[in-house]
Order: C-alpha cells, then structure tokens, then sequence
C-alpha cells in the first residue's frame, strides 16, 4: 500500500508539474495569469483516484468571464459547470502563513461558476492534474468583503437553468473554513514553487456536483448574502 501511495504521489506531481509549465508558458507568450483552483473536493472522487486530499490547478486568466457574459462554445466541446466560491487576493500570500496574514490580503470573496470541457477528457489521474481538472475557464460575480461570505445550508447555493434546479451543495464538497482552505493551497504551492501573489483568484472548489451545459443554456449561483453569478451559453 505504501509503494501504491508512492506512485500515486509521483503520478500526481508529474502532472501538477506539466499543468504549472503549460501555465507559465501561456504567461510567457503574454496571456494573462488568472490563479489557482482548488481540485477534486469530493471524498468519493479523491478515493477512487487513490488521493489522500484535494490539489491545487491554475486557472486560465484568457478565460475569466464577468457574471452576465456569453461562453462561446466550441464545436466538439463537452461543457459542464460548478458553483464555487472565488477569493480575491490583493496582496501575495506568505509561506506558512498565520491566519491573520491570510485575511489581511483578502481584497474579497465572488461567487463564481467554473466551466470545464470534457472533450477527449481521460478519467486517470495523470490526465486530471495536468489539465487542472479539465479546466476550460471561470465567471465571475460581484466582489464582496470576506465577511459577507455566508453561512452555507439550506441550499445555499441554489444552483439553476432557468426554473430547473441544477444541483444543490453537498456538505462534503462546501469549504468549512476558507482561511484553512487558503493554507492548505499555500502549502501545496509551495512545494511547487509557486505561490499566492496580488490580483489572483482563488476557485474553492464545487459546491455540487458538476451540470451539462450547452449553447441556449444560461445558468445562474444564488449565494444568497454573497450575491449571484451568471453565464450564458452561445
């Protein structure tokens, strides 16, 4: 079992390593950074992978769209979307941070849907690090203060296209504490080399599992307190 673990390990950092290359590689040819993501939250998921916990996957900055906005969707393309909680850092976060430097350089917390494209996608491992869990791009709602973040029950968030209820939050995929969170990425990407730096986005990861979209949809998260995010299919 502990050289099974061994080579999960070595399988998942290889990945990580070709995703961050790819990812510095677009910054280098001028693309913008975008951030991080938190990756595979669900116990079920993370326990057929053989992972111990959740990692952490780079956004792509060319694909941040604003609540509202129209996702051109592809042809071929195989899209499916999750309500997550976005954190908005307005300065770097430092190696083995207190909690109090995680808040001090929180501008705010959004809501925001994260868009995925399952085209040609392969379920092992190796595949899901290094295409950021199948990342194709994000939206974005309204900034808030990190106080406004609410309290997660009752449905919260409603996830909906049009009348039709999409998901609803599963409390093994909601974020308990999103200083925790924010350590735990930290830690990871340090061991990376790379790090938490000003006017990153951070995805906490789904809310609910994720929905199919295609063109004619539009879907919308209602966080309630925290406000709500919306993205049209075309």
């Amino acid at each position: 079992m502990k050289q099974d673990g061994q080579v999960i390990a070595a399988v998942l950092a290889a990945g990580v390593r070709e995703q961050i290359h790819a990812w510095r590689n677009r910054q280098a040819a001028g693309k913008p950074r975008g951030g991080w993501k938190v990756c595979i939250n669900d116990p079920q998921m993370q326990k057929k992978l053989g992972l111990e916990r959740s990692f952490v996957g780079c956004l792509d900055g060319s694909r941040e769209l604003a609540s509202g906005d129209r996702w051109i969707v592809a042809e071929g393309s195989v899209l499916a979307v999750e309500p997550e909680f976005a954190i908005r850092f307005s300065a770097e976060v430092p190696r083995q941070p207190a909690a109090e430097d995680i808040r001090k350089a929180i501008e705010g917390v959004a809501p925001a849907i994260e868009v995925v494209d399952w085209k040609d996608a392969k379920p092992d491992l190796m595949s899901i690090a290094a295409s950021s869990s199948f990342h194709a791009g994000y939206v974005v709602g309204e900034l808030q203060p990190f106080a406004d973040v609410p309290a997660i029950g009752g449905g919260c968030p409603l996830f909906l296209r049009g009348e039709e209820v999409l998901g609803v939050p599963d409390p093994a995929l909601v974020p308990a504490d999103l200083l925790d969170l924010v350590a735990g990425v930290v830690e990871f990407l340090t061991r990376h080399g790379e790090s938490i730096q000003a006017g990153d986005w951070l995805l906490c990861g789904a809310c609910t599992t994720p929905a199919r979209v295609a063109a004619g949809d539009s879907v919308e998260a209602d966080f309630a307190t925290l406000g709500r995010v919306r993205v049209e299919f075309a």
